[in-house]
């Protein structure tokens, strides 16, 4: 019997996708680059950041890294949505009884639990 699932987080129980476009846009039109497409950003999705950079910019700076760093969380706070049955399924599984969390390598996840409806969802969620 399942007595605990540990979720991750981005792209997996929220659709991060179109705030990271859209951190990566800000830095494009801060530099003069062209826009980067919903369908590229997908393609890089889960790579290490140098290679999401050089795939969505051309070419990696750790001074873009910072830029889309220090700006993402308004991106975050608009865009970041849970997936559409995210809800039905952390209801069903915590109706049988099973403990969830969420383990993930971003540092706050439970501030985006929090804003997205999900937190309540969890009995642990650790960044």
């Amino acid at each position: 019997m399942i007595k605990l699932l540990v979720f991750d987080h981005d792209m997996t129980i929220v659709d991060s996708s179109y705030a990271i476009m859209a951190g990566f846009n800000y830095v494009a039109e801060h530099e003069g680059l062209p826009l980067v497409s919903h369908e590229l950003t997908m393609k890089y999705i889960a790579t290490p950041i140098p290679t999401y950079c050089e795939g969505l910019l051309g070419e990696y700076r750790p001074e873009w890294v910072k830029m889309y760093r220090e700006n993402n969380e308004r991106f975050e706070r608009e865009l970041i949505r849970p997936f559409e049955d995210t809800i039905p399924t952390l209801k069903a599984l915590r109706e049988m009884g099973i403990k969830l969390a969420v383990l993930s390598n971003r540092e706050t996840p439970k501030r985006v639990l929090e804003r997205t409806g999900l937190a309540q969802y969890f009995d642990e969620i650790v960044g």
